[in-house]
């Protein structure tokens, strides 16, 4: 896993131990945010965003009623491109998002 993660990351995660140990594992900075305490932020740290994207990935995945984990992989490649898209700002904007949001068209 080191050669996938850069020199001086930082991890900030929720308190569960299997990300605290993935931490100490990889020797990667950790510092953890105790949202059961209803701590949100510390410092400059926070898990809302990740919250957030991890809210609208399962909304959108609950479109399909489930999916295979062997196409786990393509699926978020899916929304990746559907993210990007949403955030562009073109001309063929909305008919890229119209052909690529479309679960019936795939």
């Amino acid at each position: 896993m080191k050669d996938k993660i850069e020199l001086k990351s930082v991890l900030c995660t929720n308190t569960h131990h299997s990300y605290t140990s993935f931490a100490k594992k990889n020797n990667i900075e950790h510092p953890t945010i105790k949202v059961s305490a209803k701590e949100y932020k510390r410092g400059t740290y926070h898990v809302q965003h990740i919250n957030s994207i991890t809210s609208d990935l399962k909304l959108w995945i609950n479109a399909f009623k489930g999916v295979s984990t062997k196409y786990l992989q393509n699926y978020l490649n899916w929304y990746a491109a559907i993210d990007v898209i949403e955030k562009a700002i073109n001309p063929a904007k909305q008919t890229a998002k119209m052909i690529i949001a479309s679960t019936v068209a795939w």
